[in-house]
């Protein structure tokens, strides 16, 4: 099977688009009824069971756990039910499903835009991926992988926690655009047991994972769990290689990975800990980085974390929490340039010790004091030429470590009833590159006990990474003479309605950011080197409707973003608009359902100055329970209507944009014991 990488004719796309569309508004037309019925029925028509409320708790806004409509910031909860009932299976597909943010796929990794800034090769290092409060991000070239390299099995979580806006107040550098904690484990009062699934499905998938644990909620819990999934790919046709030289444009058997993941964590009294591993082997079939075609280009991703925390509650109301880190993050691309191979790798080492003291004060103020340490330990990149019948020959290599260190502070100012005031602060200091302060400021008001208001304004700061200061290949890529720090202001208004049990979300925001490093082409010599290039701002309007209504739970939202370059142009893979529908209904009573998700996301300038075409893709889950709830069957369709859609390339790839898969099914059973 072939899968042309070239834009569907003007009138076939533009009939698919309207078609789906309409699938879209139709949504929306539903959730609006629902929201009008609930408005009839009053604010009591829905009782919030206990689960649903601890999933209003969230930790990751303040690094302790409060009502997400009190977060100083903009927040958004996923839920493991809403992860199985409409079949995501990265994070990626996560964060495509939330408003504000937009995914791109390079055929090797997934990257994310949110609110319309983004810049093409970026390793995901302008959000703050979280697993269960440990920070992930790598040494190195501060990676966060999102998609089929992930950390966690979705199949693991909670909840996952999207944070909104700069972090940098609590969390450091990375919190920039946005923090991502994924929480792992069962629900409040799960009685334990294990778990086993498999799953097939196109472009010969096969996957399977086995899980087990105590029951939770209990004063000791434990839970272990792994997985692994093998993709067999598909042949895909590129016109830009279409020479009998280059195998007429036809990459052959070049699009198929592995992977696989394990997880274990604990706990028992004021004692915890938890260690995860993964691995990734993905081959490319694109010819990025000026590599010869149609022959093999294969990636490596390993990450593993480990940590062990203690934390303690006193009689006063008071906490103390202390966590000892480790992560380690090791990379390996093998490109082919005619009989020689450059070998690329990235490795390194991160330890951390974090403390963290949260106190109660009068009637209602917390207080939260903490620093961290971390040690960044035998950070190493190098290239190495192998070449068949001669000794290998070292092209580049770099080794350093580095010691950050940093103190924060958060008041949490409870003002009567219907007011809180957060004001935090944050001051790191980086061995060899300096010092950065970042403060926070939110008010939060609650009028009504159904009505609550947010105004927020924060800083965040990214520092360069040693990828982007010193890598160099000595045929794609060179390094920079000097780089500066990235920062961020961002200011945003938020007004939630709860009616019944749907949430009317609306939010204005403005974004300012300064000094974005960008890889870039110098026409000099031609070669790749990243830059301070621009201070690329944006703002825009969200607005949103979520909740449940009898037997239908859904989700409705569409935000306006309106991004520019400092000379007023649109940021290359920003769209000006997203819409998305996700709607999920319990049939044939308790024993089955079925969720229907459209997501839309608008054009998307390309680095050739042409846009890749606004799409719209409509996806559907099935889950059965033929027998019992120990037995679930599980049927998902991607892309139903098979529209397809190109994202845009990167400056290392021939191709000003990438085909997608269309159509793709997934089959799967789940066992539980």
């Amino acid at each position: 099977m072939i899968a042309p990488a070239r834009v569907l004719p003007s009138s076939r796309r533009a009939e698919r688009v309207i078609r789906a569309t309409r699938a879209l508004v139709h949504g929306t037309i539903v959730l609006l009824a629902l929201a009008r019925g609930a408005r009839a029925q009053g604010a009591s028509g829905t009782t919030v069971t206990p689960a649903a409320a601890d999933l209003d708790l969230v930790y990751s806004a303040s690094r302790y756990a409060q009502e997400a409509r009190e977060a100083p910031a903009s927040v958004t909860i996923i839920t493991a039910q809403e992860i199985r009932e409409f079949g995501y299976r990265t994070l990626a597909d996560v964060l495509g499903a939330v408003r504000g943010f937009s995914t791109r796929y390079d055929l090797n990794y997934d990257y994310v835009t949110v609110r319309g800034l983004a810049r093409l090769g970026d390793f995901n290092t302008r959000i703050l991926v979280l697993v269960d409060g440990q920070r992930t991000n790598a040494a190195v070239s501060d990676v966060s992988n999102i998609g089929t390299d992930g950390l966690i099995d979705l199949a693991w979580v909670h909840h996952i926690e999207i944070i909104r806006g700069p972090g940098s107040a609590q969390f450091g550098a990375n919190a920039f655009f946005a923090v991502i904690n994924i929480v792992t484990g069962r629900s409040h009062g799960d009685s334990g047991g294990g778990r086993a699934e498999a799953q097939v499905g196109s472009f010969g998938t096969y996957a399977g994972k086995l899980a087990w644990g105590t029951p939770a909620g209990g004063s000791s819990e434990f839970m272990i769990a792994g997985s692994a999934e093998r993709r067999g790919g598909t042949d895909r046709y590129y016109p830009e290689f279409d020479t009998p030289a280059t195998n007429n444009g036809v990459a052959q058997g070049l699009d198929g990975e592995e992977s696989w993941r394990l997880l274990s964590k604990g706990r028992s009294g004021d004692w915890s800990f938890e260690g995860a591993y993964a691995f990734r082997r993905r081959s490319v079939p694109t010819a990025s980085y000026a590599t010869d075609f149609n022959v093999m280009l294969q990636t490596y991703d390993r990450e593993g974390i480990a940590n062990v925390s203690y934390s303690h509650s006193f009689t006063d109301l008071s906490r103390l929490t202390v966590t000892g880190a480790f992560n380690q993050v090791w990379y390996n691309g093998d490109y082919p340039y005619g009989p020689t191979t450059l070998t690329d790798e990235q490795r390194g080492n991160i330890w951390s010790l974090d403390a963290q003291y949260l106190r109660v004060v009068g009637p209602g103020h917390k207080i939260t004091v903490g620093s961290e340490l971390r040690w960044v330990s035998d950070g190493q990149q190098s290239v190495v030429d192998v070449t068949p019948n001669a000794p290998d020959v070292v092209v580049f290599t770099d080794i350093r470590s580095q010691l950050v260190g940093a103190m924060f502070a958060q008041v949490e100012w409870r003002l009567g009833e219907h007011a809180l005031l957060t004001t935090g602060v944050r001051h790191d200091e980086y061995q060899g590159i300096g010092g950065t302060t970042n403060p926070r400021v939110a008010l939060v008001l609650r009028p009504t006990d159904q009505t609550t208001v947010k105004a927020l304004y924060g800083t965040a700061f990214r520092p360069p990474n040693d990828y982007e200061l010193y890598y160099q290949d000595g045929i794609t890529q060179k390094a920079p003479l000097s780089l500066t720090p990235e920062h961020v202001h961002t200011a945003e208004l938020e007004i939630n309605q709860r009616v019944g049990g749907l949430t009317a979300t609306v939010s204005a925001y403005s974004v300012a950011t300064s000094d974005l490093i960008n890889l870039k082409t110098d026409p000099a010599d031609s070669l790749l080197v990243f830059a301070n290039e621009g201070s690329p701002t944006t703002r825009g309007i969200e607005l949103e409707l979520r909740g449940h209504v009898g037997p239908f739970t859904g989700r409705a939202s569409y935000a306006w973003q309106d991004a520019q370059e400092g000379d007023g142009t649109q940021p290359v893979d920003s769209p000006g608009e997203l819409a998305r529908v996700g709607i999920a209904t319990p049939l044939l009573g308790d024993r089955a359902s079925v969720a229907l998700e459209v997501r839309h996301t608008g054009a998307r300038p390309t680095l050739n100055g042409t846009d890749a075409p606004a799409y719209t893709a409509v996806n559907l889950t099935l889950l059965a329970h033929p027998l019992n709830r120990h037995m679930e069957l599980m049927l998902g369709v991607k892309d139903l209507f098979n529209a397809g859609h190109v994202d845009p390339g990167g400056v290392e790839h021939v191709q000003n944009v990438l085909a997608q898969d269309g159509r793709t099914l997934r089959i799967g059973f789940r066992r539980s014991f």
